[in-house]
């Protein structure tokens, strides 16, 4: 699976300082891991600069907003001027997951690749899927 990154930066100042903070984050661990908290976002990029949550200059930045570049894997299609459409990568992250995890049946019971049907066929995998853990959970409550 490829890997899916982008840059977030921050600029603020504080007490006539300016500050510039920038790091590489990993979005895959990003939605898996905090659920796309953007608060997990500010403080990677702060810890990764020195800066805890308790100092002042952590006050200061996390009211300035993030700006987003250099995005690698599904992110490429969800900035755009800096700025990050988080829900669309979601959504679309969750797709891409879901696929990879029917893939393999796919390929034994109907004997063809994911990657290559028809993206009407893919939706409709999708759907079954969805319709499937419905009613699993529907089972279980």
């Amino acid at each position: 699976m490829s890997q899916h990154t982008i840059t977030a930066s921050i600029e603020f100042y504080f007490k006539g300082e300016r500050f510039f903070l920038s790091s590489t984050i990993d979005l895959t661990n990003w939605i898996q891991k905090h659920q796309a908290d953007m608060v997990y976002l500010y403080d990677t990029i702060a810890l990764e600069h020195g800066l805890d949550q308790y100092r002042y200059e952590y006050d200061v930045m996390v009211m300035e907003p993030i700006q987003f570049a250099q995005p690698t894997g599904l992110a490429c299609s969800f900035v755009q001027d800096g700025t990050f459409d988080i829900e669309g990568f979601q959504q679309a992250f969750q797709k891409v997951q879901t696929l990879e995890l029917l893939a393999p049946w796919v390929r034994k019971e109907l004997e063809l690749d994911i990657h290559t049907l028809q993206p009407e066929w893919q939706q409709t995998l999708l759907h079954a899927f969805a319709l499937g853990q419905q009613h699993a959970q529907k089972r279980s409550d």
